[in-house]
């Protein structure tokens, strides 16, 4: 699957990868931008910046199951599937 950010609808587009059409869109924070997929655990992390947020979808179900509050105006996430931690770059905080 391929998850790609709608900033103008706050939502993330779920695409097939082998037929390339969009197969749902999942409703997420305000103005998302970035995208981290732990594929160990079926989890995709969604930047969003003007919630200050992190919403977390359930790869299998493409439903959201958490928004965790980050410092303010997220832009990149990423993830160590390794180790399940996720990073957060925060600009505006001077953080990650």
């Amino acid at each position: 699957m391929v998850y790609v950010t709608n900033s103008a609808n706050n939502s993330v587009s779920v695409i097939d990868g082998s037929n390339y059409r969009v197969g749902t869109n999942v409703t997420v924070g305000k103005d998302p931008v970035g995208v981290a997929v732990d594929s160990i655990r079926n989890k995709v992390y969604v930047a969003n910046v003007l919630s200050h947020s992190i919403s977390v979808i359930n790869g299998s179900s493409n439903k959201v199951v958490a928004n965790v509050t980050v410092g303010k105006d997220p832009v990149r996430v990423a993830v160590d599937s390794r180790t399940a931690m996720v990073y957060v770059l925060s600009p505006s905080s001077d953080s990650v």
